[in-house]
């Protein structure tokens, strides 16, 4: 499930990419003002971040797993589906 919410990140930036403006605002100050103008290449970094939270926490849930402690494997393992849920609702909201 963790590889499949990976190449769905990829999957859906890559299908927005082209359609997407060259200079993007990622953030707002308090008055409301963008404080953060970046360009679009840096959206990479959301999917960049859940493919690297689910390879590090697979192998720290195999590692768990092998020593035994299954409940600690299962909240490494939903850690990661999480952590991707989070870059989907944030990959989300930045190309809409």
């Amino acid at each position: 499930a963790g590889l499949l919410c990976c190449l769905a990140l990829y999957g859906y930036l890559m299908v927005r990419y082209p359609n997407l403006p060259d200079a993007m605002i990622f953030h707002y100050n308090l008055q409301g003002v963008p404080d953060s103008i970046r360009p679009k290449d840096a959206l990479f970094l959301l999917p960049a971040i859940g493919l690297l939270t689910y390879l590090t926490n697979t192998a720290a849930g195999l590692w768990l797993k092998l020593q035994g402690q299954k409940s600690g494997a299962y909240l490494f393992w939903t850690g990661s589906l999480l952590v991707q849920a989070m870059s989907l609702v944030a990959l989300l909201s930045l190309t809409t």
